[in-house]
């Protein structure tokens, strides 16, 4: 890991001129977090997502934008094969809406309605808990905890002493058929609470006796790409739809640049000349080309180094 951050500080990249690095007790002292190996350092801004999603659907709607909640899509089909007069048709539970243009931002749930994406956008449910405690120090710092190759979470303390926890991979990732291609986000991960509860106390110097619990605890579905990058672009053969998905669990510092890049190639009428990076656009290749999910991936290598572990 330092290797990688030394080649980044060494081309001298703007964010990661504050980057800081210790190990070992340095990193305990630093970071509070027990045992810990490394620890990395640099500035950072947080948010509330929802809050900043509503705060531009305001005013989205207030320059003129229909929002349509609760009103599933059903089918895209095409009116007309003639470019002149080719309109594509949305069907909703309340009605049919005839659009030239289409936008997929759909993430896990892409392949619903656009059936190529079956085995590169693949609906992926994780979990997330809010835990609260009575006597804990309090936390300023928002934190990413790698644990392993495949076990890592992410912490964000919220400003009335709570702290959001995502993640807890740990107790249900060797279980393929509780997150890959779920696309249900009303069931809880199983053993999930179990893997919050006590987790400040196992992690951080100055909780053992903070008495901090899981008061709520959810799910939700992300989108993951076959190869690790959204899928942004024209949708191949289908002239006036585009797709904006597979973020990864991600979304949030990738979607805006992308949604830009979408909304500027609908403009220009051009895909090519679009700042936008390489891997993420959408070419006929990697639309067609069948590749092995990442996410399987590194499943199975996890499940194999866990049996090799297993026979030692």
């Amino acid at each position: 890991m330092k290797a990688d951050i030394d080649s980044i500080v060494a081309a001298d990249i703007s964010t990661a001129r504050g980057i800081k690095f210790s190990i070992d007790a340095e990193a305990e002292e630093r970071s509070g977090v027990r045992g810990a190996l490394s620890c990395h350092t640099y500035h950072a801004a947080r948010l509330w997502p929802y809050r900043l999603v509503v705060h531009l659907l305001k005013k989205a709607i207030s320059n003129g934008v229909n929002l349509q909640t609760h009103t599933p899509v059903t089918s895209v089909s095409q009116q007309s094969t003639s470019s002149a007069d080719r309109y594509w048709i949305v069907d909703t539970p309340r009605g049919s809406i005839r659009a030239k243009t289409v936008v997929y931002a759909t993430n896990g749930y892409t392949s619903a309605l656009v059936p190529e994406m079956k085995d590169k956008i693949v609906p992926v449910r994780g979990v997330v808990a809010r835990l609260v405690g009575g006597k804990a120090p309090k936390m300023t710092d928002s934190y990413m905890m790698r644990i392993s190759d495949y076990e890592y979470d992410y912490m964000i303390p919220r400003p009335d002493g709570s702290i959001i926890l995502g993640g807890a991979k740990r107790d249900f990732y060797k279980n393929l058929h509780e997150w890959f291609d779920v696309a249900d986000d009303s069931q809880l991960t199983k053993d999930a609470r179990r893997y919050f509860d006590g987790y400040m106390q196992r992690h951080f110097y100055g909780w053992e006796d903070s008495g901090a619990r899981t008061q709520e605890i959810w799910t939700g579905i992300m989108g993951y790409s076959n190869d690790g990058f959204p899928y942004v672009g024209p949708v191949c053969d289908r002239p006036g739809q585009y797709l904006c998905a597979g973020f990864n669990g991600h979304g949030m510092p990738q979607i805006f640049l992308s949604a830009k890049a979408i909304a500027t190639m609908i403009v220009k009428g051009n895909a090519e000349d679009i700042d936008l990076p390489v891997p993420y656009r959408i070419s006929p290749d990697r639309w067609y080309e069948p590749k092995e999910h990442a996410s399987l991936k590194s499943w199975q290598a996890y499940t194999e180094g866990e049996t090799a572990r297993a026979k030692l």
